[in-house]
């Protein structure tokens, strides 16, 4: 038989200190308002995740600053992320209807 391609290697991903703490902070004030918004947050990241460790260069690249790239999360939060070789490191979570230097 015919050999098989060689799947993708999987990515992996790393949170920054800020970005962490920043999605943290997120939550918690989703959370006081709306436990089913935290939540449905905490599942649309995860399962954002999930596909950017099996595609990388899923969300359209950030016109400001090459290298960066931004996805968004509901209607009003964004990831910010960077990729490197296998790595994809996130940078930041925020408020897209913020002055966010992102939006």
């Amino acid at each position: 038989g015919s050999p098989k391609p060689k799947p993708e290697p999987m990515n992996s991903i790393r949170w920054t200190e800020g970005a962490e703490n920043a999605y943290l902070d997120f939550l918690r004030s989703m959370y006081d308002n709306s436990a089913d918004a935290a939540v449905f947050l905490d599942e649309q990241l995860e399962n954002l995740l999930d596909r950017l460790i099996k595609f990388k260069h899923l969300c359209p690249p950030l016109d400001k600053i090459a290298g960066l790239r931004r996805c968004i999360l509901t209607t009003s939060i964004a990831l910010l992320y960077d990729v490197s070789d296998s790595e994809i490191t996130k940078l930041s979570v925020f408020d897209t209807c913020s002055s966010h230097p992102f939006n």
